[in-house]
């Protein structure tokens, strides 16, 4: 591919809902689109969950792949700010970093410039606040990740848990509700701060559904 002639485009496919949808993360963050982008163009889900700052650790436990200079197909990770910010970097090329990434605004939607190519030399990119370094997307970070590890919890709201098939408290998202003392399987490293609460992502039978941190206490 002539990266140069791409700039300014889109690469990713939003139109692609099997991919691009609510199951891989809150749609339009920067962790859902690089989660969906790697699976989109590598076939890889890393299985990390979590906000952007968290991600770099949590490959170096999962001891995927890394390196701390950008790379083609990685995953560039930034512990600055409140959440942090991951890139997806879709080529290295003659010092130039070309890159595509979504939320850069802040604006937690759908934007024009998400999924864009763009570019900048590689001693800019790695000068930029908080870079920790890049997870590199091979068939090894595919196989170490393939099966999801579960934490048992239990429900401690005496009223019970509302599990949800979303991560927004609307009536639309409401799918059950769990008893009090019920033991629940909690996708381990996930975790995701919006609107005031942090979701946990739950297994119920074969689904996965979403339900309020606060309400789930050590088995």
């Amino acid at each position: 591919m002539n990266y140069n002639k791409m700039l300014g485009k889109r690469l990713a496919d939003f139109k692609n809902l099997n991919i691009y949808s609510v199951k891989n993360g809150i749609v339009g963050q920067c962790v859902w689109y690089v989660r969906c982008r790697s699976i989109e163009k590598c076939k890889v889900d890393l299985g990390i969950y979590g906000n952007a700052n968290t991600w770099y650790q949590t490959a170096v436990s999962k001891k995927l792949s890394l390196s701390k200079s950008p790379v083609s197909d990685s995953i560039a990770c930034f512990s600055g700010g409140r959440y942090g910010h991951v890139i997806f970097i879709e080529a290295v090329e003659s010092g130039t970093v070309y890159y595509t990434e979504a939320n850069s605004n802040n604006d937690n939607k759908l934007s024009a410039d998400d999924g864009v190519l763009k570019k900048q030399s590689v001693s800019s990119f790695v000068k930029r606040a908080g870079y920790q370094g890049c997870i590199v997307l091979t068939p090894k970070s595919r196989e170490a990740t393939k099966k999801e590890q579960y934490l048992t919890m239990k429900v401690i709201a005496k009223s019970g848990l509302n599990y949800r098939t979303n991560y927004k408290v609307t009536p639309s998202t409401y799918a059950g509700t769990l008893p009090y003392g019920t033991k629940v399987r909690v996708v381990k490293g996930w975790g995701w701060t919006t609107g005031g609460y942090t979701w946990y992502k739950i297994l119920l039978g074969k689904k996965y559904y979403y339900c309020v941190k606060d309400w789930l206490g050590n088995n």
